[in-house]
């Protein structure tokens, strides 16, 4: 014998239900917090400056990856030969 069940409800249902806990305030506190602090990090600061602190070592840091790239996919040191 199949019995089949079908439980129409909300979200809020469902956990009232099956007794789970609501953190419906915990996370909406939680994310104003976040908000606010990246807001703060963010307000005074032009995309220029993030670019400098994201990538503080200059170019010389992009191409010290690209050469650690190549190195992972041709095997080698990455430095780079004119022989063929």
């Amino acid at each position: 014998m199949k019995v089949t069940i079908v439980i129409d409800c909300s979200p809020e249902e469902a956990r009232d239900l099956m007794g789970l806990p609501d953190f419906t305030a915990m996370n909406d506190e939680l994310v104003s917090g976040l908000s606010e602090k990246l807001q703060a990090s963010l307000s005074g600061e032009d995309p220029g400056a993030l670019l400098k602190n994201w990538f503080a070592g200059g170019t010389e840091g992009i191409e010290k990856m690209q050469k650690d790239f190549w190195a992972q996919f041709t095997g080698g040191t990455g430095k780079g030969s004119s022989e063929p």
